[in-house]
């Protein structure tokens, strides 16, 4: 159940990623999922770019890890509350921890974000797809990726924890 409301945060549109907070416990999982969303789709992206125009994947992959060094505090916080999150769903779930990283609903859920970003940049045809992926190294400067700006709120909340066991 959680992983899926993760899972739906995670799909909604970027526009969404960092809206505000407020306060349940599902509020808690959306942001959580925002927070990993944003993670997510900048990887998403550079790979899909990738696999399209090869000639771009060396500056998008320089460009994706000195964002991801710029980040890496938040992006190491992120992925901590993601694993706890998996941890403790997998010990309620059979009563000991047992890593179950492809999950046919994990799968589904990564194989739907892919489709979603593919769809995204190939909207405005080949040509728009070389310029989204020709600009992905601005795109990660923009106020959108700082992770210092755009998602202030949802890391406090997260920070806060969930309001109450479910």
């Amino acid at each position: 159940m959680r992983f899926s409301l993760i899972c739906i945060a995670l799909l909604m549109s970027p526009e969404v990623w960092c809206e505000s907070p407020v306060g349940s416990n599902e509020d808690y999982y959306k942001e959580l999922g925002q927070l990993y969303g944003v993670v997510l789709g900048a990887r998403l992206y550079k790979q899909i770019c990738a696999e399209s125009f090869s000639e771009m994947t060396i500056s998008n992959e320089e460009a994706f890890q000195e964002w991801r060094k710029a980040y890496r505090p938040l992006i190491g916080e992120i992925d901590s509350y993601f694993s706890s999150l998996k941890l403790r769903e997998s010990i309620r779930e059979s009563g000991e921890f047992t890593e179950k990283p492809n999950s046919e609903e994990e799968e589904a859920f990564f194989d739907k974000s892919e489709r979603m970003y593919r769809q995204a940049l190939t909207k405005n045809g080949p040509e728009g797809m070389r310029n989204a992926c020709r600009i992905y190294p601005a795109f990660l400067k923009t106020e959108m990726m700082n992770l210092e700006v755009c998602c202030v709120e949802q890391f406090q909340s997260v920070r806060r924890g969930r309001v109450s066991e479910e």
